[in-house]
């Protein structure tokens, strides 16, 4: 049986060198200086394709170190390519959370707010009706605007003691006070309208509202907008 010729060395035992390893030698210095993906993947496909020719031709083809060198760095480009891609999402995701962050920050701040002014705007609102129902009217101060009070005077007022001796509001335990006046977590003193005309409405920024009594928060753009907009409010 005559063995094919191209199974033998060629004359004088000089092997051809593979192109698809010198091929994948140059991809591969080309994704090592640039980390891509593009020149890697060829790399690792060229150096294996020629690896794999190189061992089946008998030692007629040569480029066996060129091949497996441009495979490997093909896959140290791959490689540092993936891990690139990952902490770029990762950033990328990092950011985008800070900025929905940031975005939601005044409605997490509102949401704290909210029980402060609650539990200030229940214990004000009872203050005022048992100053009434001891003095037959609200605490005196005027009107500051439509039938919102002046809250310095309208707490004041309410600092007395009651006929039991006990004040009708006190500041002890009641959330954030400045100068004995409640306020919300931006420190604006609350805001508080009341029934002053005894027809069952309070009116506020120009609506009259059901009510006897409304206290509410200016929120963090510290604006009154009556209970509208970003305000934190008791009803």
């Amino acid at each position: 049986m005559n063995t094919p010729p191209d199974q033998f060395p060629p004359p004088g035992g000089t092997a051809k060198t593979e192109p698809l390893a010198t091929l994948s030698l140059v991809f591969g210095l080309l994704s090592l200086a640039c980390f891509s993906v593009l020149t890697g993947v060829p790399a690792i496909i060229c150096g294996h394709t020629a690896r794999t020719r190189i061992n089946q031709s008998n030692g007629t083809l040569a480029g066996r170190e060129m091949a497996v060198i441009g495979m490997v760095l093909g896959y140290i480009s791959v490689a540092v390519s993936i891990v690139a891609v990952i902490f770029t999402v990762l950033i990328a995701a990092g950011t985008i959370s800070l900025a929905l962050l940031a975005q939601k920050a005044p409605q997490l701040q509102q949401s704290a707010a909210q029980p402060i002014v609650t539990l200030a705007a229940g214990q004000i609102s009872s203050a005022c009706m048992r100053y009434k129902n001891d003095n037959h009217q609200f605490p005196p101060p005027l009107s500051a605007n439509d039938e919102e009070v002046d809250a310095t005077a309208l707490f004041a007022a309410l600092a007395i003691a009651d006929n039991n001796g006990v004040p009708y509001y006190s500041p002890d335990g009641s959330g954030i006070h400045i100068n004995g006046i409640p306020c919300d977590t931006w420190a604006q003193p609350l805001h508080v309208a009341l029934d002053l005309n005894g027809d069952g409405k309070v009116n506020v920024g120009g609506t009259n509202i059901p009510a006897s009594s409304l206290i509410w928060s200016s929120g963090p753009d510290h604006q009154n907008d009556h209970g509208a907009g970003d305000d934190v409010k008791s009803w």
